[in-house]
């Protein structure tokens, strides 16, 4: 028989209580701990918008086309890879990616999107750079067809903390484009000695053997992921008849006279950035034109001209650029006017360059 006071008992009994406190506290943490981490265990999730109207018009286009989105997370100098050119979709109201990655709150993100989403940029992780190859150096968009042949580039990148820039989870590009646009247009003089006159445009080249155009060769752009101001195409080599010639003039349309707000689009165009020559080697946006002359009293007679904007020496990401041609004699076309604006602007022109 085992005999125990009663001070030993209580001794023993408080000694199995705080035994059974230890054994409960750390299971009990742990459950809370681990529910903790579920609650906040939120998705990186995407959203874009699409501040410029081009091939890719709008949000809707973005969402048919899809984005391609790498990003990193910041510690310090370091920059861990999270996503390599991730396909990000659209569908039934939500953009959507597989395997999905989600915040953590202690860390700095630097995401860098662009669209439309395709396996054509070759990413390098280590520089943290994207390559773009195969974008003609001009790309006329006269017709559906050939804007359906087109490509086109938008890129933006975001970075940031969950807690400050992406509360909501969400990261919201908004997409600019990194090609130039350009379009040329032609009036007639309204004078008197012209008003008879009927002027057709039959052809137009750009460039001539002295002030030569960039060929139509394929180009290439780097993106930085890590700076949204850094980007960089290919250099331009000059060639002998460096000329581009624009087959989609239609129907040899009339030209307006100079008092109608609706000049005759002779081309539409998407361009790959570049400088003519440099300051040491300057060139100049020029052209040439065939047209179809008819006065009333002769045969309709055949011209050849050329000539030169000089005004523009370099075709820069984003931007618009609107020549003018004037016929202002008989025999004479020179340039009226040269119109730069940001593609996220309203066009100087009815209806809108970018509007088609």
């Amino acid at each position: 028989m085992i005999v125990m006071n009663r001070k030993e008992g209580r001794y023993k009994d408080s000694l199995l209580s705080l035994l059974m406190l230890f054994i409960t506290v750390p299971i009990l943490t742990s459950c809370d701990r681990e529910n903790i981490d579920f609650a906040e265990k939120i998705p990186i999730s995407f959203t874009g918008s699409v501040e410029t109207k081009a091939l890719i018009s709008d949000v809707t286009g973005i969402q048919t086309t899809g984005i391609g989105v790498t990003a990193y997370i910041q510690q310090g100098n370091t920059y861990a890879p999270i996503m390599k050119n991730q396909q990000v979709t659209y569908s039934n109201g939500n953009w959507t990616y597989s395997p999905v990655s989600y915040w953590s709150k202690s860390d700095n993100y630097i995401f860098t999107a662009y669209a439309p989403f395709s396996s054509n940029p070759t990413t390098d992780l280590a520089a943290r750079t994207m390559t773009f190859s195969g974008i003609p150096q001009y790309q006329s968009v006269m017709t559906d067809n050939e804007i359906e042949r087109a490509i086109d580039i938008l890129t933006d990148t975001k970075s940031g903390s969950y807690q400050s820039e992406f509360s909501n989870g969400k990261v919201q590009f908004e997409l600019k484009h990194e090609l130039a646009y350009l379009e040329i247009r032609a009036v007639k003089a309204d004078i008197a000695s012209m008003r008879n006159v009927v002027f057709k445009v039959a052809s137009l080249d750009l460039g001539d053997t002295e002030n030569q155009m960039a060929k139509s060769d394929d180009r290439t752009f780097i993106k930085n992921v890590l700076d949204n101001s850094q980007s960089n195409w290919s250099s331009v080599n000059y060639q002998n008849e460096g000329k581009y010639s624009i087959t989609s003039i239609d129907g040899q349309q009339e030209i307006p006279n100079e008092t109608v707000n609706s000049p005759l689009v002779l081309a539409k165009m998407l361009v790959a950035p570049f400088e003519f020559g440099g300051d040491a080697n300057p060139h100049s946006l020029a052209f040439q034109i065939t047209y179809n002359k008819d006065d009333g009293q002769n045969d309709p007679t055949t011209h050849d001209i050329t000539g030169h904007a000089v005004t523009i020496n370099k075709f820069e990401a984003g931007k618009k650029y609107i020549v003018t041609l004037r016929f202002n004699t008989a025999s004479k076309v020179e340039i009226n006017t040269v119109v730069v604006e940001n593609w996220t602007t309203g066009s100087t022109y009815e209806p809108p360059v970018f509007n088609w």
